[in-house]
């Protein structure tokens, strides 16, 4: 599927010329909205020791359930 199609298929306007962004500025917005990005990306990362540390606190084993007690 080539791009034009895309952007057709999604109800998107195809440019019919190359636009009036130059790449300097492209590059720059790019790079300014993946900063932001990366700030709330980093915020909500949980390492895998985060998680173990999490798991042995709580004290329950991934996949398990925790023990009964035997009824007499």
């Amino acid at each position: 599927m080539t791009t034009d199609a895309f952007l057709k298929f999604n109800e998107y306007e195809v440019l019919k010329n190359a636009g009036t962004v130059s790449a300097e500025v492209a590059r720059q917005l790019a790079e300014e909205r993946y900063a932001t990005f990366r700030i709330r990306q980093d915020m909500a990362f949980e390492s895998d020791f985060e998680k173990e540390i999490k798991r042995i606190e709580g004290k329950t084993k991934p996949g398990k359930k925790p023990a009964r007690k035997k009824s007499e």
